[in-house]
C-alpha cells in the first residue's frame, strides 16, 4: 500500500511539471489579426519608411515591409529606433499583408533579432 501511495504521488507531481511549461507557452499571447514575416533585410529605404526582406525558406520572393511614427521597433525585444534597421540585419514583422498573399507588408512591430 505504501509503495502505490509513494509512486501515485510520483507520478502526480510529474504530471504537473510537465504541465507547467504548456501553461507559460499558453500564457503569451499572440498578436489577434497579425501576420508574422522573418527574413534578412535585403535594402533599406528611410525616407519612404521601407525595407526590402528575403526569407531564409523562399529563393526568389522578397518582401517590402512599410513602417510609420506608429510602429513599435525593437531590438531583441527591448525598445529601439528605426536606426537599428540596417542591411544584413535578420528581423521579424508582425503587421497586416496590403492584399492576400501579397508581398507588401504595413508593419505594427519589428523586432531586430540579430546586428552588424
Amino acid at each position: 500500500m505504501r509503495r502505490s501511495l509513494c509512486a501515485v504521488s510520483a507520478l502526480t507531481v510529474i504530471l504537473a511539471l510537465g504541465a507547467l511549461p504548456n501553461a507559460t507557452a499558453q500564457a503569451k499571447p499572440e498578436a489577434p489579426g497579425l501576420e508574422r514575416l522573418e527574413g534578412t533585410i535585403e535594402s533599406l529605404n528611410a525616407n519612404d519608411s521601407t525595407l526590402v526582406i528575403r526569407q531564409s525558406n523562399r529563393l526568389a520572393v522578397n518582401f517590402t515591409i512599410v513602417w510609420d511614427k506608429g510602429t513599435a521597433v525593437t531590438y531583441r525585444n527591448a525598445a529601439a529606433t528605426a536606426d537599428e534597421l540596417k542591411p544584413g540585419r535578420r528581423v521579424i514583422a508582425l503587421g497586416t499583408f496590403d492584399q492576400p498573399k501579397g508581398t507588401r507588408m504595413s508593419a505594427k512591430r519589428i523586432d531586430v533579432r540579430t546586428g552588424k
